[in-house]
């Protein structure tokens, strides 16, 4: 629920606009999207309380989905670091999105320095 007048700038069908929500307005989505894993390599899928995961077994790991296009899919990743790292090391952390043609279309990374 908005709870204050709210604008916000989007295409609606072939027109871009300003669309004007007012205060006590509700969005509610028609059907939640599902983004389903098709090929994992160097992975496994899991499955814990409905929600999947990705177990990443090598040092590099492919995703694969299948997913509608123009759709924009939050995704997060979460990892535990070995109880085996040495400290003073340093860990680099990739994740990029490509599209059908291998184009890099996002991604994010991190470098983890161990003290």
């Amino acid at each position: 629920m908005f709870s204050e007048t709210t604008k916000v700038e989007t295409n609606l069908g072939c027109c871009r606009g300003t669309l004007t929500i007012v205060k006590g307005s509700r969005f509610d989505c028609l059907h939640k999207r599902v983004l389903t894993p098709v090929e994992v390599i160097g992975g496994e899928v899991i499955i814990r309380k409905g929600k999947r995961y990705v177990e990443l077994r090598e040092r590099k790991t492919i995703v694969k989905v299948s997913k509608e296009p123009g759709i924009i899919y939050p995704l997060s990743v979460v990892f535990e670091l070995p109880a085996n790292v040495e400290k003073n090391s340093e860990l680099n952390f990739r994740v990029s999105q490509r599209d059908l043609q291998r184009t890099t279309v996002g991604g994010a990374g991190a470098i983890y320095y161990i003290r």
